[in-house]
């Protein structure tokens, strides 16, 4: 089988930054200053603190010790978490950084093309998420590449329509995560307690629902979460720009997590 040819393994210190690099310049991120943030994230050995979550970044190589021709990175999206988090609490914030993960490219090189290694790195993420407990995989396409969304379909994600938000319906109420105009969401299931539909993720953190319910009815009526809206970031936010205003903030920006705008993810693949 052609697919034995590669071998899809994480990213270690090890690996060539520059192999990493050219893989990920195809990538159409909204932010310009992404790849070289992920490139520096292996370079530096960096992990994302356990109660965040866990991002990854996967490799395909020419098997046994060939080229790096293809690459899979995704991340919990914390940076919208801790924009959320005066009107969610850290605690579910929290949860959700575990709940929730962003696929931020998947890129193969000219050669491996054709040969269904872009799909294959797509389950590779699946699968790890999926046993880490994960419930849902998220994740961006520009509207003026429409050849990815029957790509992205195939491997069992939702196409949402241009610019359409995503709400995300928890044991506490709906919250919308959106999209811009110039985007298509993506989003797969990983739990079988979770359904997506009509623009509706269902079933998130359903187990908490008992907990939250006794949150909520001891919270002041101005303190319940009626409906939150994601403001779209400031471009210019950069890690360390000065605005960490709450402990959740701190500890990310000490541990060296760079955090940029509205999902840096746009994906492109073969």
């Amino acid at each position: 089988m052609v697919l034995e040819r590669y071998l899809i393994r994480p990213a270690t210190q090890d690996d060539d930054p520059d192999v990493v690099r050219a893989l990920l310049e195809p990538v159409d991120f909204m932010d310009a200053a992404m790849p070289e943030e992920i490139v520096d994230r292996m370079r530096t050995g960096w992990r994302l603190p356990a109660q965040f979550g866990t991002a990854t970044l996967l490799l395909a190589q020419e098997h046994p010790a060939g080229r790096i021709v293809g690459l899979a990175h995704a991340i919990p999206p914390v940076q919208w978490l801790m924009e959320m988090e005066s009107g969610l609490g850290r605690q579910l914030c929290l949860r959700l950084s575990r709940a929730l993960v962003e696929m931020e490219a998947v890129s193969v090189a000219d050669s491996a093309r054709g040969q269904g290694l872009g799909h294959r790195l797509v389950d590779e993420l699946v699968r790890s998420y999926t046993r880490q407990g994960y419930e849902a995989m998220l994740g961006g396409i520009h509207t003026h590449k429409p050849h990815l969304s029957p790509y992205y379909e195939a491997d069992g994600f939702h196409i949402l329509s241009p610019g359409a938000p995503l709400d995300l319906q928890l044991p506490i109420g709906r919250i919308q995560y959106p999209a811009d105009a110039s985007m298509r969401h993506l989003v797969r299931p990983l739990a079988p307690r979770v359904s997506y539909g009509a623009g509706v993720l269902r079933g998130l953190l359903a187990g908490d629902g008992a907990r939250e319910r006794r949150n909520t009815a001891t919270t002041p009526a101005s303190g319940r979460l009626r409906r939150l809206e994601r403001r779209r970031p400031d471009a210019g936010v950069v890690a360390g720009a000065g605005w960490c205003r709450s402990p959740t903030t701190d500890l990310l920006l000490c541990a060296g997590i760079g955090v940029r705008g509205m999902s840096s993810s746009t994906l492109t693949t073969v």
